[in-house]
């Protein structure tokens, strides 16, 4: 029998069927879930992308840093081919000659583009102690940078910092750097210039074990020292300055240490070890497979 005043989830219930629960423009459970599902796997696909652009972005500032301070540095290193330095000369042995005036001119570069604080005089009365032709205006002024309180895997990114800001090269070098590539991570008062990721890049006066890269090879015949223009130091190749970035996992992965003020004589850079393992890669480990530095900008 008809029940015409019913309404349809009356009749439904009357008739012993389930009501319908879905209008004419509705969706079902399953319908919403598919939707959710797409919905979150966009989300993950986004942020991912998002994290990517983001490490893009950071990577192109670290390399766009490190080419102003490659073309200041590398510039001021090759300024050397053109000092003069006084060195003691032998009338008769010619090769001695060639490596005391070699070795004068890389004990200035120690002390004009030093690398860890070893380097630097401890005051400007200490300046006195050295010989004239090192008591230039950067060596003078330097001391005023060293802090009280140092941090041995800072030293060569603070001294970068000095070099540009101190070292005289030209007045107006550091109006090329924007705020934030410049922090003082560690707090001591000396500055660091920071990459990307806001991580302080490093710095290496040389580095003869950074070998095979873009710029620098072990290879003393082809690509000889241009400091050495009568290969007096025979095994020496050409060195250039490293300044490197940790890149995104912040683990640099090679070795850093400097002193080369140690070393027997500044004559022969490559041969005596433990120099040679400065800038070595840890061979244990992929650390350095992400760095940023001025040697590889070419290829990166």
């Amino acid at each position: 029998m008809s029940l015409p005043f019913t309404s349809h989830a009356c009749r439904s219930r009357l008739s012993g069927r389930a009501p319908c629960l879905r209008g004419g423009s509705g969706f079902t459970l399953v319908e919403l879930m598919v939707v959710a599902t797409v919905i979150a796997i966009l989300a993950t696909l986004s942020a991912a992308g998002l994290a990517a652009t983001r490490q893009r972005v950071r990577a192109d500032k670290t390399r766009n840093t490190i080419r102003k301070l490659h073309e200041i540095i590398v510039g001021h290193h090759e300024s050397y081919l053109r000092r003069r330095v006084p060195f003691i000369a032998s009338a008769t042995d010619h090769r001695a000659n060639g490596l005391a005036k070699l070795e004068a001119v890389r004990r200035l570069m120690v002390y004009e583009m030093p690398d860890c604080w070893a380097d630097v005089a401890a005051s400007t009365a200490a300046v006195s102690s050295l010989a004239p032709y090192l008591q230039t205006g950067p060596v003078l002024g330097y001391p005023g940078s060293r802090p009280a309180r140092i941090t041995p895997a800072l030293e060569g990114a603070e001294c970068l910092y000095m070099i540009v800001s101190r070292g005289g090269i030209e007045p107006d070098l550091m109006e090329q750097f924007r705020s934030d590539e410049i922090g003082d991570t560690n707090g001591n008062g000396a500055p660091e210039f920071l990459d990307g990721w806001g991580n302080p890049i490093g710095f290496i006066r040389w580095a003869p074990g950074f070998a095979g890269s873009a710029l620098q090879k072990p290879d003393a015949v082809n690509f000889h020292d241009p400091f050495d223009p009568q290969r007096n130091d025979v095994p020496g190749y050409a060195l250039v300055p490293l300044i490197v970035s940790a890149g995104p996992d912040g683990l640099v992965g090679i070795n850093l240490s400097t002193g080369w003020l140690s070393a027997p004589s500044l004559a022969h850079l490559v041969t005596p070890l433990p120099f040679y393992t400065f800038g070595v890669a840890d061979s244990s480990s992929e650390d350095w497979k992400d760095n940023i530095t001025n040697h590889d900008l070419v290829t990166k």
